[in-house]
């Protein structure tokens, strides 16, 4: 027996059929049935799936031999030079010869991790292993967990500077900012962002622990090393202790919403960041059924909703014997945030 689900049909599904249909009619194609329902299926991880001979194949072979012809040594260049060691190949043209140095390899690293979880290509994995240690060997060089391929230019004399300068500066509350540049450096923190975004495409798709440690190791660089470690676990597996505050931005769209997020997010983001289950709410059973036993006896905890999520969440939290003591609103007015006691 088959049966058919009504599914909703909102204004812009009904204007994007209509759209559809008069490009058709424009361009002499044949009439095709538009269906206006949302696909409820959902998508598989990336390691699931295996393109077979087609244009989309061909697309991402295209893309792997790309990535096979790039040179990490060459992508590493400044990390090593900055690091007080000889680099092992050319610097690359382009960005890579202004302060915004590095942030190329942030963008190699995830695509070298993407590519190995599409189609199982080891030499992707290899490459992106090589760079972590790569990465991890200039960090024990410069003593102190920085690593970082971006320079800065010098705003009275012209010359080019090592970019640890900025956050020297940075951190002793020097900040000058003009456009897109920082303290004489172009985009330093967008450069950082990309390359720890590599980082945990490498320990996601490539299981190397040694991306966290790189990650551990800049954080120690910015003064953080004595207030915050780092733990790859399930949750609340692998944790210790008692904490006064718990917060946590989990996932939490629920799975038939994906598609319809900004493309931005949506092809961007790693899937787990976003997939909270059916309903959005699995996370939070999670949590609840485990944060209570890490808070300390006056501990409070923090958690990112969605905006209609709140009363959900707090029949959550009260089922694992914790309090909802206020829900926070965001700049926009939403239900953004929820604030529970043990």
């Amino acid at each position: 027996m088959r049966m058919r689900i009504p599914v909703p049909v909102s204004r812009r599904h009904v204007l994007q059929g209509t759209v559809l249909a008069s490009l058709a009619s424009a361009l002499g194609l044949p009439r095709v049935a538009l269906s206006l329902q949302r696909n409820a299926t959902r998508p598989l991880p990336m390691t699931a799936v295996r393109l077979q001979p087609s244009p989309w194949l061909h697309a991402v072979d295209s893309n792997r031999t790309y990535l096979h012809r790039l040179e990490p040594d060459r992508l590493l260049h400044d990390y090593r030079l900055q690091a007080g060691l000889a680099p092992r190949g050319e610097r690359y043209g382009g960005w890579e010869k202004e302060t915004i140095a590095g942030h190329s390899l942030g963008h190699y690293l995830s695509a070298c991790a993407l590519m190995h979880a599409q189609t199982g290509d080891a030499e992707c994995r290899a490459r992106a292993h090589h760079i972590v240690g790569e990465l991890r060997y200039c960090q024990r060089a410069h003593r102190d967990g920085f690593v970082g391929a971006f320079t800065r230019r010098n705003e009275t004399s012209g010359a080019t500077e090592p970019g640890r300068l900025v956050m020297q500066e940075i951190a002793r509350g020097d900040i000058r900012s003009a456009r897109f540049h920082l303290n004489g450096c172009w985009a330093p923190f967008y450069n950082w962002h990309k390359l720890f975004a590599g980082l945990l495409d490498t320990d996601l798709h490539c299981a190397s622990p040694e991306a966290l440690a790189v990650a551990a190791g800049n954080a120690r660089r910015l003064s953080l090393g004595a207030r915050a470690a780092f733990r790859c676990g399930d949750w609340c597996d692998g944790l210790e202790g008692d904490f006064d505050l718990i917060v946590s931005n989990p996932p939490y769209i629920a799975e038939a919403e994906i598609a319809g997020l900004a493309p931005e997010v949506r092809l961007h983001e790693p899937r787990a960041a976003l997939s909270g289950g059916a309903d959005g709410l699995d996370a939070y059973r999670r949590i609840a059924r485990c944060a209570g036993s890490f808070l300390a006896a006056r501990g409070r905890m923090l958690l990112e909703i969605g905006p209609s999520q709140a009363a959900a969440v707090r029949g959550i939290l009260a089922a694992g014997g914790l309090k909802v003591v206020s829900i926070r609103q965001d700049l926009d007015g939403r239900d953004r945030v929820i604030h529970a006691i043990g």
